[in-house]
């Protein structure tokens, strides 16, 4: 993934990967065969439902609606498939907007039209490493770290420009504090990686050099652990 970075005036466009890559799975039958997932086309239970609640015509309607009747249809083997939106009639919509839906603890819901979200880790305006140093154990007891990336140098003068990053952050035994922007207003914004994904509010680079290795390491956090009120009166105890 590109990653535009920006570290005391000077930016460049590295690559950051994941530091632990998912472990891949597959399944086996009891006699060892590997097994595999096939989509096919069988019926639609809900529509089904719907024609034999009218109870009139039901032959002719089972024959033209149902696709398990369908000899062409019924069983074919599905290798793409695209999603579509219907109404509650099951009939496609091509025009419409997505709204968030909230529910308060008091059960009301309530709607705001949904804003999307777009990713600004490789735009114009870089991803820029402040100069605010936080002490590990501060930020390993108020943030949540849900992912952490390597940031990579894809040539020898990003190689320098990171090198340079990770032995001043070694040096302080500090993580460094990194700052995205809104593309558009251009305003400081919380990190978004992928189209549609959760913003990080809290993101954290920690640097380590070893002779002439380096290895940068970008801390995700998706929230801040935050410690309750404690109570205004002290607990009454029982006493015999």
């Amino acid at each position: 993934m590109r990653f535009h970075v920006a570290y005391n005036n000077i930016d460049t466009v590295i690559e950051i990967t994941p530091t632990h890559k998912p472990l891949k799975r597959h399944y086996r039958a009891p006699d060892g065969r590997k097994v595999s997932h096939l989509r096919s086309l069988v019926f639609d239970a809900s529509f089904r439902t719907g024609i034999l609640a009218k109870k009139e015509g039901l032959s002719d309607l089972l024959k033209k609606g149902d696709p398990d009747v369908d000899i062409d249809s019924a069983g074919k083997n599905l290798t793409r498939t695209t999603r579509i939106a219907v109404d509650k009639d099951l009939k496609p919509i091509y025009t419409f907007k997505e709204w968030d839906v909230m529910t308060r603890p008091d059960g009301t819901r309530q709607e705001r039209p949904h804003t999307p979200i777009h990713p600004n880790a490789d735009e114009a305006i870089p991803v820029k490493i402040t100069d605010k140093l936080l002490d590990p154990i501060e930020i390993a007891t108020k943030f949540v770290i849900s992912r952490s990336f390597f940031l990579s140098h894809i040539d020898g003068v990003s190689y320098k420009f990171l090198f340079d990053i990770a032995k001043t952050l070694a040096v302080a035994g500090k993580f460094a504090r990194v700052q995205a922007f809104d593309p558009v207003s251009k305003k400081p914004a919380p990190l978004v990686l992928r189209e549609g994904a959760k913003p990080l509010p809290g993101v954290f680079l920690e640097g380590r050099v070893r002779g002439e290795e380096y290895c940068l390491i970008l801390h995700l956090s998706e929230q801040e652990l935050k410690i309750p009120d404690a109570a205004s009166t002290p607990t009454e105890v029982e006493t015999a």
